[in-house]
């Protein structure tokens, strides 16, 4: 379930609560969600293709 967040609007608010900048923060699901979307397109752009397309996904 994507959910959109307007950064500026998230500043501006956090601000307005005292908190300097810079802040941290943190995405949790960007990785997971990406990696999700190629999974959609790559099948797609390999049929499309005589470049074979792979993909490797490396966590340190």
């Amino acid at each position: 379930m994507a959910v959109l967040l307007d950064l500026f609007e998230l500043v501006n608010a956090l601000k307005q609560r005292n908190l300097g900048l810079p802040l941290l923060i943190r995405f949790s699901d960007i990785l997971e969600d990406r990696i999700e979307r190629l999974k959609l397109v790559l099948p797609k752009r390999s049929r499309d293709t005589t470049t074979p397309v792979s993909i490797a996904v490396f966590f340190g």
